[in-house]
């Protein structure tokens, strides 16, 4: 009993790809018919969906001088910056090439930053709340 659907047609596979995702499947393995899994090793493809979209870096976990993942924005219907997610977290030579890029938030207005993504707590530039610090780039 196979675990999940299998077919040696492509036509049933591109099928699969092309409307499945709605309930959750991410893509296809491609193997040949005769090809066992190899622990740790590469044999079998991956086809995955991808799906991209625009969106603002607005701080970064870690620090500027060091940072472990880029906190991302879009901008809602009104223009205002909301809070989308975070990027895996960053490889050594990720987070060598992203730091000359960033600098903190420049202080504007008293009691805070002038930063779209703002929050309670932060009242002094580049302050770091729960291990999130505010950036603008450079």
């Amino acid at each position: 009993m196979p675990l999940c659907p299998q077919t040696t047609d492509p036509d049933e596979a591109r099928d699969w790809f092309d409307n499945w995702p709605a309930v959750g499947v991410e893509g296809l393995v491609i193997k040949g018919l005769a090809t066992p899994y190899w622990p740790g090793q590469r044999g079998w493809a991956k086809l995955r969906h991808r799906h991209s979209t625009e969106a603002v870096a607005g701080g970064v976990t870690g620090s500027v001088a060091e940072p472990e993942t880029v906190l991302v924005g879009r901008f809602d219907a009104s223009g205002r910056l909301r809070y989308a997610g975070r990027t895996h977290p960053l490889q050594p030579r990720q987070r060598r090439d992203l730091a000359p890029l960033l600098a903190l938030a420049v202080q504007r207005r008293s009691g805070g930053i002038d930063h779209p993504l703002n929050r309670p707590g932060r009242t002094e530039a580049g302050s770091v709340s729960a291990g999130r610090t505010s950036l603008h780039e450079r």
